[in-house]
């Protein structure tokens, strides 16, 4: 499966370099890969009349899963790649609601920094499906107890998942 992704900063083996600084003791049985959908659109916000000097783009990346929408930040680089289906997760909201969910984030969030009553014109001006590479790191407990620790490719942030 070909897909378009963000070119990670970390690789497996970095990760478990920061995983063993963290805490030395640290048992990790393996790493898998696990690609993450997202979805990155760019808005143009434009305002009729003297408020056109605020006119701007802004970019909104929304998860393809639950359609948890974000303003993006800088400009990513992004790779084709190929990869095998079963690391790959499907997006489950459709093309309609994306575009929907991000028309509205981005109104809330322009609208709320600005703090000006007038409706600008919010239009879609690109749209890019993609994938973002997360580590999903299995590891034992000092009693032999699984746990998994997800690692962020581009940043090195972690979640312990699945630990009582």
């Amino acid at each position: 499966m070909l897909i378009k992704t963000i070119e990670e900063t970390y690789t497996s083996d970095q990760v478990v370099r920061m995983l063993e600084e963290k805490d030395g003791a640290i048992n990790i049985v393996k790493i898998d890969e696990v690609y993450y959908p997202y979805t990155k659109q760019i808005y143009s916000i434009k305002f009729n009349g003297i408020m056109g000097k605020f006119d701007k783009q802004i970019m909104c990346n929304i998860d393809s899963v639950y359609g948890k929408p974000a303003i993006g930040q800088g400009k990513p680089k992004f790779v084709e790649r190929e990869i095998d289906h079963t690391i790959a997760i499907a997006p489950q909201v459709s093309e309609y609601d994306m575009e929907n969910i991000g028309h509205d984030y981005v109104m809330k969030v322009y609208l709320g920094k600005m703090k000006l009553l007038h409706t600008p014109n919010i239009l879609i001006i690109n749209t890019e499906n993609f994938h973002k590479l997360f580590y999903l790191t299995q590891c034992k407990d000092v009693d032999n107890i699984d746990y998994f620790i997800l690692v962020d490719s581009i940043d090195g942030n972690f979640s312990i998942l699945n630990y009582n």
